[in-house]
C-alpha cells in the first residue's frame, strides 16, 4: 500500500472515531481532508460524504446542503451504491434535501422532491409529517390575504369596543346594543376565517399526501 493510500484509510478511521454526533468536528474535519476523502474507496467515499450532508442538516446549514446533496445523489444513482451499512443513503439524502429545501422556503421544490420520496416510500412516518407540514404552511402563504383579513376583523372589533366603552356607555345608552352586536359579529368573522383557514388547509395538506399513497 503506498504512502497516499495508508494517509487516506487513516482518514477515514480517523473520521468515524470523531463519534456519530460531533456534527460540529465531522464538518471541519471533512472540509479539511476533502481530497483524501474522495480518493478513498467508492462505498467509504460515499459514506464519508453522506456523513457529512447529515452532519450540515443537523448544524441547519441548508444552503450549503443544496449547494452540495445533488452532486452526491447523482453518484450514488451513478455507482449504484444505494445501501451502506443497512442504510438506504439514497432515500435518507433525497430526505434531507426536501427537508432543506422546505426549511429555505422554497416549498414547491420540496414538495416536488418528498412527493417523490413519499412514492418510494409512502409509508415513512417522516416524511408524511414532512409533506404535510410543507403543503400547510405553502398554503397558508398563499392564503396570506385571507388570513389578514381576519386579522383585520380582530382589530376592528377591538376598535368597536374601545368606542363602546369610552363614548357609547357613557353618552349614547341606546347604541350599545347595536355595538354590542357589531362587535360580536366582527369577532366572530374573523374567528370563523382563521379557524375556517387553517381547518382547510390541514385538510387539504391530508387529502393530498392520501392521494400520493393510493
Amino acid at each position: 500500500m503506498s504512502f497516499i493510500n495508508e494517509i487516506e484509510y487513516y482518514v477515514y478511521d480517523e473520521y468515524i472515531e470523531l463519534g456519530k454526533e460531533a456534527y460540529h468536528e465531522k464538518i471541519h474535519y471533512f472540509e479539511a481532508h476533502q481530497l483524501h476523502i474522495l480518493n478513498l474507496p467508492l462505498n467509504q467515499s460515499i459514506e464519508l460524504q453522506c456523513d457529512y450532508i447529515e452532519a450540515l442538516h443537523q448544524t441547519n446549514r441548508y444552503f450549503k446542503v443544496l449547494n452540495k446533496v445533488d452532486d452526491l445523489i447523482g453518484a450514488i444513482i451513478y455507482e449504484n451504491v444505494y445501501h451502506i451499512k443497512g442504510t438506504d443513503v439514497y432515500k435518507s439524502m433525497l430526505f434531507i434535501k426536501a427537508d432543506s429545501l422546505y426549511n429555505t422556503i422554497d416549498y414547491k421544490k420540496a414538495n416536488h422532491v418528498i412527493s417523490e420520496l413519499i412514492k418510494i416510500d409512502g409509508n415513512n412516518s417522516l416524511c408524511k409529517t414532512l409533506f404535510v407540514k410543507n403543503n400547510v404552511d405553502n398554503l397558508r402563504y398563499e392564503g396570506q390575504k385571507v388570513h389578514a383579513v381576519g386579522i383585520l376583523l380582530f382589530l376592528t372589533s377591538a376598535f368597536v369596543i374601545g368606542t363602546e366603552i369610552l363614548m357609547i356607555r357613557s353618552f349614547y345608552n341606546e347604541w350599545i346594543d347595536i355595538f354590542v352586536a357589531i362587535r360580536n359579529i366582527l369577532f366572530l368573522c374573523g374567528v370563523v376565517l382563521i379557524v375556517g383557514q387553517e381547518i382547510n388547509i390541514r385538510m387539504k395538506s391530508l387529502k393530498a399526501y392520501n392521494q400520493l399513497i393510493k
